[in-house]
């Protein structure tokens, strides 16, 4: 059952990465705040200028539809490359997090 359920996971990962891309959409056709968003926006730059990340991405979506896409910081600091919205990130150990979706599912 546990190859199953992680299989079924993996595929939908992966189903997922292939899809098409969101339709884009105002915070507020979607019940969202823009003031809430730009406060979002702040506080992640935030953790870049205080050089606790070297950069961030984010995405905030809500009703199938993106609401807001960022790229703050930098994301090669010794060549100077700014971080772009489809930059590239290595996830290690995440073992608990599948074992917790397969658990729960």
């Amino acid at each position: 059952m546990w190859k199953i359920n992680l299989s079924l996971l993996l595929l939908g990962v992966a189903s997922q990465a292939v899809a098409a891309p969101l339709e884009r959409a105002t915070p507020e056709s979607v019940g969202m705040s823009s003031a809430g968003l730009a406060d979002l926006k702040a506080r992640m730059a935030a953790f870049v200028t205080s050089g606790a990340r070297a950069g961030v991405v984010y995405a905030v979506a809500r009703d199938g539809k993106l609401v807001a896409l960022e790229a703050i910081g930098m994301r090669d600091l010794e060549r100077k490359l700014p971080m772009e919205p489809d930059t590239a990130f290595r996830i290690y150990s995440q073992s608990r997090a599948l074992t917790a979706t397969a658990t729960l599912s």
